[in-house]
């Protein structure tokens, strides 16, 4: 008996003893810190953020801090939850940032990443044009901090190319042939497309022809060029242009003078003079076939004029970037060559036109009054009445309509009409009618001088339409649809400070007359006549508005 207490009594003590145990081990736990992170990667893209991770522990304090310098991100720590903000990221690299946080005897570590922007690498210049004799180039370069390699220049042995972080050095040996030689080389990186860099050098040149690169050319590029194929410089003058121009000697087999005319803030050279004494290579053969050479065709026969004493060629050089004119001449008597290069711009970017000719509603004229004209525009032009007036010779009827667009349809703003007070009483007959447009690059692009000229989109268009160039008046460029009886005259218009706006004026000409009119002589008087009252409606027309 007594031994069944014992055991008993062991058995008891042993139970105690086991949940003494697990209660000491649960009191542990419990006074145990513990740290959860909502994520443990925060990702964020290239443009500025803030992003929110919630943090659970039993931890009364805790912190949040960046292992390393990270000027970029920012931290706020609340109660239960870390605020990370993170700047613009504009270098073309992703960035890391490690941030440790402590609660206690915890600690967990977050994993910050932030996208790169777009790799950038700018550089100052694309083509390299360099005479016979060679020489040094540098290309200034900016990134934003991506990885860039040179790839490419092992193909040409007569260029070194020599790079760091900002610029790119060129060395081109001298060209001993007589052929013009091209190389080409890439600037890569792995996130960006190649650009290309382009090196022309001339050969010997048997004749001197001006600075022609395959760029937009530039004053210090000229001077530069002059330089390094070996011609002396003698003066600079101002010339009739209010601009500069400059005079070199040539190192060529006629030591020809070369002179450069610039006009006043345009950076391109206007005119490049050249003249050859004792030689009349100008109407020679072989100075044809060595301008057709290099890109000159011919545009007309060749002149003879006896009295001035000269033999005359034109050519046409049609480059990317400009066109050049070139009159060349032959004094016989004299015995000399004069070369005159005349430079124009050219249109550089494509650019959108309208999708059909703009009318907008060409069946009015002569035939439609003002009410007629409203009723369309505002039931289908997308337009409203927005001013009229009576007419002057005849208050009976209406002799101005200005409508306002509401859709603004290919950048429409208004269309003002012009209306014949005489020919019946009571009735006034569309005669004239312009359309007014905020996006000037529909139809028109402008030169380093400031001049507009129609686009080669909206030529298409016209041809297209078969409505045929008749010549330029002042501002205005001329056209006539002959079977229609239709003038249309483009023009831009820049008021005071206000945005330049492209104009279309419509023109009815009197079919009475339209036999007289196609006559050369009437046609050039006609479109003086239209662009002069084009000119005067809407110097009148702005000063209503």
């Amino acid at each position: 008996m007594n031994k069944i207490k014992f055991v008993l009594l062991g058995c008891i003590a042993a139970f105690f003893m086991t949940g003494c145990s697990e209660l000491d081990q649960l009191d542990k736990n419990q006074k145990e810190t513990y740290l959860d992170l909502s994520e443990e990667i925060v990702n964020f893209d290239k443009t500025k953020g803030e992003k929110v991770v919630e943090i659970t522990t039993n931890a009364k304090f805790w912190t949040a801090k960046p292992d390393g310098d990270c000027k970029w991100l920012k931290l706020i720590s609340g109660t239960d939850a870390l605020t990370i903000s993170a700047e613009a990221n504009p270098t073309g690299r992703e960035r890391t940032a490690t941030v440790s946080i402590v609660a206690g005897s915890q600690s967990a570590k977050l994993t910050v990443r932030q996208m790169g922007s777009e790799a950038l690498v700018e550089l100052s210049d694309t083509v390299i044009a360099s005479g016979e004799n060679g020489g040094s180039y540098t290309i200034n370069l900016k990134h934003n901090d991506v990885p860039w390699e040179i790839e490419g220049t092992e193909l040409y042995s007569w260029i070194k190319v020599f790079s760091n972080e900002s610029s790119i050095t060129v060395k081109v040996e001298p060209n001993k042939t007589e052929e013009k030689r091209i190389a080409k080389f890439y600037i890569t990186s792995p996130t960006m497309m190649a650009q290309e860099i382009i090196v022309e050098q001339m050969g010997i040149q048997p004749f001197i022809l001006p600075y022609m690169p395959n760029k937009k050319i530039t004053q210090a590029d000229v001077l530069a060029y002059e330089k390094d194929r070996g011609s002396f410089y003698v003066s600079s003058f101002s010339n009739q242009f209010n601009g500069r121009s400059y005079n070199f000697t040539a190192k060529d087999r006629f030591s020809s003078s070369i002179i450069y005319a610039f006009k006043k803030d345009v950076m391109r050279y206007s005119m490049c003079i050249v003249q050859s004494e004792k030689t009349t290579y100008a109407s020679s053969p072989e100075f044809e076939k060595f301008v057709q050479a290099n890109g000159f065709s011919r545009i007309e026969d060749t002149k003879v004029d006896e009295q001035k004493g000269f033999i005359e060629d034109t050519y046409e050089f049609k480059g990317h970037y400009f066109r050049i004119i070139l009159k060349a001449r032959t004094y016989g008597k004299e015995q000399y060559s004069l070369l005159t290069y005349t430079v124009f711009d050219t249109q550089v970017e494509d650019l959108k036109t309208f999708d059909t000719f703009p009318y907008r509603n060409k069946t009015f004229f002569n035939t439609s009054n003002f009410f007629e004209v409203k009723k369309w525009e505002e039931t289908q032009g997308g337009t409203i009445e927005t001013a009229r007036e009576r007419g002057q010779k005849n208050p009976n009827v209406i002799s101005f309509g200005q409508f306002h667009s509401v859709t603004n349809e290919n950048s429409h703003l208004f269309s003002v009409y012009y209306f014949e007070e005489t020919k019946k009483p009571y009735v006034s007959l569309l005669w004239q009618k312009v359309d007014l447009y905020s996006n000037v690059s529909l139809g028109m692009w402008q030169d380093e001088e400031g001049k507009y000229h129609l686009t080669k989109e909206l030529k298409a268009l016209l041809e297209k339409e078969g409505i045929e160039y008749r010549g330029v008046n002042g501002k205005f460029i001329n056209y006539v649809k002959e079977d229609e009886n239709l003038a249309v005259l483009f023009t831009v218009y820049e008021i005071n400070d206000d945005p330049p706006l492209f104009g279309i004026g419509f023109f009815k000409i009197d079919q009475e007359k339209t036999a007289e009119v196609k006559k050369s002589d009437n046609m050039e008087l006609l479109f003086q006549t239209l662009s002069r009252e084009m000119e005067n409606n809407s110097r009148k027309w702005f000063n209503r508005k």
